[in-house]
């Protein structure tokens, strides 16, 4: 049957996309996976420094990248291979990938949009490095990495890597995207908040520690009030017994 009316069909144009279905968003995820050329501090307690190019041999190699979810191998959302693409920039490694995965859509949607996982954090390969001493910190310069995954979590080492939603549609190419005020407000407003976070983790740990402080005083001070009391109690019999022996 398809044969039979083939002939019909061939060499006439494709209907149009409706309007309905040139105006569906089509969401995307996009942000910045780790900045180049900044220090990052580790849980390990290194420093580390990603230079330029440092994943320049990694992605010459087509070589296959991931995107996690906190960094669980069993979540992978997508891949190079499945329309995940990374660009360098001069804010950093930016990333987009489309959410299409019908098993994490609406939750990856829902964690980025409230901010409660909407950071980046990378799993590399370190292939080629160098150690510097910059004043008393030893700091390791990463030349060349492999990129195994990237992942969204709710906070990476590389505080200023984080993830936004797009609609492609409305959106420039990812590297044009980085450069353009909605990406650098959306940035900004990132950053903001995890210092935020940052400073009221530091707070937090401050009054812990003042807590314990004061629980110490407290102990001492209750210590050296029994021993004052004690030392009462012995003069008071020494006097009775100095009077019995006048």
């Amino acid at each position: 049957m398809v044969r039979k009316y083939a002939r019909y069909f061939k060499g006439r144009p494709r209907s149009a996309p409706s309007e309905r279905e040139e105006d569906e968003p089509r969401l995307c995820v996009e942000g910045l996976a780790v900045l180049l050329n900044e220090p990052i501090g580790t849980k390990t307690g290194e420093i580390l420094v990603f230079e330029e190019g440092a994943f320049a041999a990694h992605f010459a190699s087509n070589s296959r990248t991931e995107m996690w979810l906190s960094h669980d191998s069993t979540k992978v959302i997508c891949s190079t291979n499945s329309g995940l693409e990374f660009a360098n920039t001069e804010s950093g490694l930016a990333f987009r990938f489309p959410l299409d995965n019908k098993r994490y859509a609406d939750t990856i949607k829902q964690m980025v949009a409230s901010g409660k996982q909407a950071a980046v954090s990378v799993g590399i390969t370190r292939t080629k490095e160098r150690t510097e001493m910059v004043g008393r910190h030893k700091v390791i310069l990463i030349e060349s990495a492999e990129l195994r995954e990237a992942s969204l979590v709710a906070a990476g080492a590389c505080t200023q890597a984080f993830a936004r939603l797009i609609d492609a549609n409305q959106s420039p190419s990812l590297r044009d995207s980085v450069k353009s005020v909605p990406f650098k407000i959306d940035s900004g407003m990132h950053n903001a908040k995890t210092q935020r976070e940052t400073n009221a983790t530091r707070i937090e740990s401050l009054m812990q520690r003042l807590d314990r402080l004061e629980r110490r005083q407290r102990k001492r001070d209750t210590l050296d009030q029994a021993n004052r009391m004690q030392t009462i109690k012995v003069e008071k019999l020494q006097e009775q017994a100095r009077a019995k022996l006048a």
